[in-house]
């Protein structure tokens, strides 16, 4: 399955692919967040591919959005129009990918994941117990090798995702 990640922030828009094709557009969702839809459009043109959308964001915290609450239903409600049929997953803080019913349901887990996505997936690169020497060394050898640590292996965060489609 075609994944495609976004991240959703306040001031870019991130996208990556499974194949580890990416690209950052800014857009200061403060300024103007009914912006957001013209920046995903051309996103999911360039990624038509995708078949799936695992999403993290930071927009919601934007001062345009009266909650952290309504500012995920909004952004989560631009990603649902644009996304057509293609599952969406959401990460949460929570460690897992949820639907978009349940991270509309749990704002406080939903609101800025974006570093624990990170993190959590930067954590299953190494084995338990490996030493932080082998984890700087397979980093190092992973920047040499590409420019973009080419072949990411989404097995563990797709299977995770697949759980949230409906």
């Amino acid at each position: 399955m075609r994944v495609l990640g976004l991240d959703i922030g306040g001031a870019n828009i991130k996208a990556a692919t499974d194949s580890a094709e990416a690209l950052s557009i800014p857009l200061e969702i403060w300024r103007s967040p009914d912006r957001l839809i013209d920046v995903l459009v051309p996103i999911m043109d360039r990624f038509s591919q995708a078949e799936m959308l695992a999403v993290t964001m930071t927009a919601e915290l934007a001062d345009c959005f009266a909650t952290k609450a309504d500012g995920i239903d909004r952004v989560l409600r631009t990603i649902e129009v644009v996304a057509g049929k293609r599952p969406i997953c959401v990460w949460q803080t929570s460690g897992e990918f949820v639907s978009t019913h349940e991270a509309r349901e749990e704002p406080r887990l939903t609101a800025a994941a974006n570093w624990h996505a990170l993190a959590t997936f930067v954590g299953r690169l190494s084995p338990r117990g490996a030493s932080r020497w082998s984890m700087a060394y397979r980093c190092r050898r992973a920047a040499r090798t590409s420019n973009v640590c080419n072949r990411v292996n989404w097995s563990t965060a797709e299977s995770d995702a697949l759980r949230c489609v409906p």
